[in-house]
């Protein structure tokens, strides 16, 4: 087993997104349609309405268009620990302590310390340039990747 050479924390700040199918999509809106528990009835045309219209939107698209839900994820630490041996990063989310066991007393590794998560100070050091996507529908997060 491989010993980490550091361990540093973090905070992680981003989006999980999944791509999915134009039938994916309407098989999910079909099922929202169905499912009206929990919505008062005069709520029911309402909601009625907005699905089908949704509906309605995605099958306006071609077949081969790329949908992807781009949803945020809150906040949170992570740990960012460092092999030397394999030059290898590995990122653990940590929604509560981490413990690190060594097994070799004279290879502890470098132990960082977690700060304050400021928002406004947040700088990321790389960060890739984002793809064209274009908001379909905000409650579900579903955007139409225009690069494609």
């Amino acid at each position: 087993m491989i010993e980490p050479d550091t361990v540093r924390f973090g905070w992680a700040n981003k989006h999980v997104v999944n791509t999915l199918t134009r039938e994916a999509v309407l098989e999910k809106l079909e099922k929202s349609l169905q499912a009206t528990r929990g919505i008062s009835p005069t709520e029911k045309a309402t909601w009625h309405a907005r699905v089908t219209q949704e509906l309605i939107d995605i099958k306006k698209l071609p077949q081969d268009d790329v949908l992807k839900i781009k949803r945020p994820v809150k906040v949170q630490p992570i740990a960012r620990v460092w092999y030397q041996d394999a030059q290898k990063q590995v990122q653990h989310p940590c929604p509560s302590p981490l413990l690190v066991l060594c097994r070799d007393q004279s290879r502890i590794p470098l132990i960082g310390e977690l700060g304050n998560y400021l928002a406004d100070s947040v700088q990321p050091k790389f960060r890739p340039k984002a793809k064209a996507l274009r908001l379909l529908i905000p409650r579900l997060h579903l955007y139409l990747d225009e690069s494609a």
